[in-house]
């Protein structure tokens, strides 16, 4: 597998065969990111028309995986400070989970004299109740074999929820 890193020049770089043992500081290829750090991120919307009173608006969003730093969990170079590297992986190399999320919107205008209306709200969020996870757990480990738990999701943003509301303008 052959990865692009990216610095002021772009060099291509052999990730097939990796040792891992420690990295120290003074290692520049180790301070270069993936050049895939660029997160795209999709939220079509669209606003219906009204019909029979009614206006019905969407959300959709989606955005890629977010990279995340491979990390040992121990100071191996002895420097005081626990954000250690397996050597041969450089800096976001890890791919987080994708996001994607839809969100629905129902709304009704009753307009009772010219100044007073109200607005009756209905809204959905993440309707497809899709598991969005956070951050995964980056640390590696000492050993050549990884923790069971690396890679693994460490938090999860809401599932799908309903709100419905009333807004009164005068």
């Amino acid at each position: 597998m052959r990865e692009t890193f990216s610095s002021r020049r772009r060099r291509t770089i052999s990730t097939s065969a990796r040792i891992w043992a420690v990295r120290t500081t003074t290692s520049v290829i180790g301070w270069w990111s993936a050049a895939r750090f660029r997160r795209p991120r999709k939220a079509p919307t669209q606003v219906s028309e009204k019909r029979c009173g009614f206006q019905l608006s969407y959300i959709y969003t989606y955005a890629s995986r977010l990279p995340f730093n491979v990390l040992l969990g121990s100071d191996r170079n002895f420097d005081t400070n626990n954000n250690d590297r397996p050597a041969g992986v450089g800096r976001n190399t890890g791919d987080g989970f994708d996001f994607s999320s839809f969100d629905l919107r129902l709304s009704r205008h009753f307009r009772f004299t010219e100044r007073l209306g109200l607005d009756v709200l209905a809204e959905g969020f993440n309707l497809f109740n899709r598991a969005n996870f956070g951050v995964p757990n980056n640390t590696f480990g000492p050993g050549t074999t990884p923790n069971a738990t690396f890679g693994q999701p460490t938090a999860a943003f809401d599932p799908r929820q309903f709100q419905f509301g009333l807004r009164l303008s005068f």
